[in-house]
């Protein structure tokens, strides 16, 4: 069991909304969400890396046009939940959160019916850091899917990374 210090409480809630409103960005269709990444940033799901803010716009952008072959009127409902978040404030300022990524979607326009179950459920690690104005940033991002559940465009393509 460890202990959390009184004086990185601040710390833990700020960044634990800031990944809050990382994932309400992905669902909102991911317009800026490389500016929740460092510049330098390593993004990576399942075996594949992206490198940088450009990797992970390239990866979301990718995801869209993919959305719009694949999915019933080329569009895609998606929500992001995190699960048990653990975040140990480091010594150097920076911090690692461990935590469990559920991923609700569908093809098409809602409501789904049927569609319960996750579709993706992926441990996640993060490492993130302060940037100069105080704003948090993920600097490492490692995906790992455990179990894929029944969305055809999900486990098409993350079978492929």
């Amino acid at each position: 069991m460890r202990t959390i210090s009184k004086d990185h409480l601040f710390d833990i809630l700020s960044l634990q909304q800031t990944l809050y409103d990382y994932c309400a960005e992905i669902d909102a269709g991911a317009a800026r969400v490389q500016d929740y990444f460092a510049p330098d940033c390593v993004f990576t799901v399942g075996g594949t890396a992206w490198l940088g803010r450009e990797g992970v716009r390239q990866h979301y952008d990718d995801d869209a046009q993919s959305v719009k072959r694949l999915c019933k009127d080329g569009v895609k409902v998606v929500r992001h939940a995190m699960l048990n978040p653990r975040i140990a404030i480091q010594d150097d300022g920076s911090a690692v959160v461990g935590l469990i990524f559920l991923n609700f979607s569908a093809g098409g326009q809602p409501p789904f019916f049927d569609g319960a179950s996750p579709t993706v459920v992926a441990d996640t690690r993060m490492t993130c850091r302060r940037d100069a104005d105080g704003r948090w940033l993920i600097h490492e991002f490692t995906g790992t899917p455990l179990f894929f559940g029944n969305d055809p465009y999900i486990n098409a393509v993350l079978r492929d990374l």
